[in-house]
């Protein structure tokens, strides 16, 4: 991840035009494309539409399947970033896929533990012992395994360590102790209407549907996810809480001023 998408300065200057060339009507082909239109449309009009742009294009083969396999992390990693701003956190635990059962119980532990200000992070550490001034966390699963994020910045003269402490002392509990139902209902019921309201506007609606088709394969999961997040569970959410945020698990990095650099974590 620490490469840049559009990649490193010394192998573009050595990229020839003809490889160049042969990347992009590859890999920029019609059978790679996904096309969204939504709204007030008639289908006989906006299929030529779409026949008379993208036609005339020859389709490509397709590239070689690319499988990966992540594999398991065995040990807690960490290291330091030194940089002039306010102290960060950022963590990181492995997960599955877009497609992975335990997607959806995820999603409703991230909302439990930072989503809105009735969540758990926001009202201990936020409110009540004001550790940090923001705090957010979130599945980020794609086609390929992704990561459970969570981050802080502090607030004050609370460190990076007081933030970690704390952060981890919640997921803690919750892994012991679980939830409790109203937690659950209100995320649900938060979860549902951020659903609804997404589809409100044509982008909205566009976006739900093309992400769930190039990255999941299949539009009609965007239908699908609302249904998963309602058969969630309270020991759903403490079974992956037990089951994906443990520090064998976890990657954190911190974020300091260079003179706290040496107080912010073995670097590994």
């Amino acid at each position: 991840y620490k490469i840049l998408t559009i990649g490193l300065m010394e192998d573009l200057f050595k990229l020839k035009r003809s490889t160049l060339s042969a990347f992009y009507y590859r890999y920029y082909a019609p059978n790679r494309a996904t096309a969204v239109i939504v709204g007030d449309v008639y289908p006989d009009q906006v299929l030529p539409l779409i026949k008379g742009y993208f036609g005339p294009i020859p389709r490509q083969p397709d590239p070689p399947v690319v499988k990966i396999i992540e594999p398991p992390q065995r040990e807690l990693r960490k290291t330091t970033v030194a940089f002039d701003s306010k102290p960060a956190i950022m963590m990181a635990w492995h997960m599955g896929d877009i497609h992975d059962a335990d997607d959806a119980a995820l999603n409703v532990l991230a909302d439990i533990l930072a989503k809105g200000r009735t969540s758990r992070l926001y009202k201990t550490i936020i409110e009540e012992k004001q550790i940090a001034s923001s705090i957010w966390c979130r599945p980020d699963p794609g086609k390929y395994p992704g990561l459970f994020v969570l981050s802080g910045t502090t607030q004050g003269d609370h460190t990076t360590a007081e933030l970690e402490t704390a952060a981890l002392d919640i997921i803690k509990d919750i892994r012991i102790n679980g939830i409790k139902p109203g937690e659950l209902k209100r995320v649900k019921k938060q979860s549902r209407m951020n659903y609804l309201s997404g589809l409100r506007t044509n982008s909205g609606l566009s976006f739900q549907l093309g992400y769930y088709a190039t990255v999941g394969g299949d539009w009609k999961m965007a239908e699908e996810f609302p249904k998963q997040i309602e058969a969630v569970t309270a020991a759903d959410v403490q079974r992956v809480a037990n089951k994906y945020l443990v520090d064998t698990n976890r990657t954190v990095v911190y974020l300091v001023p260079p003179t706290d650099q040496a107080n912010a974590g073995e670097v590994k």
